[in-house]
């Protein structure tokens, strides 16, 4: 690569725009664009093994990750992917913190794409906050249900 200014269309003689200045072409005007780029974050997990084996009807924890949210932001759910083998299987998401509150996310589903945008938490304080989120797998038949090793979900977060 050679460092010669490269010609702009409608530019007639050397100005700052090819002297890599952060002055502005007269002849190409350039717009400065504010872009806010919110906190993107993606979670999958499966559940692996072996072999499958029995769920209670108790919502088991599967996984779990910490999250900080800053103050005055919310944490959304924009996307949840999932797909369990067993039909009686139900999914949530929900998080754990000390004296905090907010929504949980529930499978519609056993196997199924889902696009909430639901808050399920707005940090109304001045501090940083520490969230547990727990992603968790629970059966809802009166029979016996099933987890199997390639049972698993995606789901993904943004701060806002």
């Amino acid at each position: 690569m050679t460092n010669k200014p490269i010609s702009i269309s409608g530019c007639k003689r050397k100005c700052a725009c090819q002297r890599k200045v952060r002055k502005v072409c007269k002849v190409r005007k350039v717009r400065k664009v504010k872009f806010i780029n919110p906190r993107i974050f993606t979670v999958s997990g499966n559940i692996g093994g072996e072999s499958s084996f029995p769920i209670g009807t108790t919502p088991t924890t599967r996984q779990q990750i910490a999250v900080n949210i800053p103050p005055r932001r919310s944490l959304i759910l924009t996307t949840a992917r999932y797909c369990f083998t067993d039909s009686g299987i139900q999914f949530s998401i929900s998080f754990t913190g000390t004296g905090i509150s907010g929504n949980r996310f529930i499978a519609q589903s056993f196997c199924a794409e889902e696009r909430p945008n639901l808050t399920l938490f707005t940090n109304t304080s001045s501090v940083t906050v520490r969230l547990i989120l727990l992603f968790q797998t629970a059966n809802t038949l009166p029979v016996a249900s099933n987890l199997f090793p390639q049972d698993g979900w995606f789901a993904r977060f943004v701060i806002r």
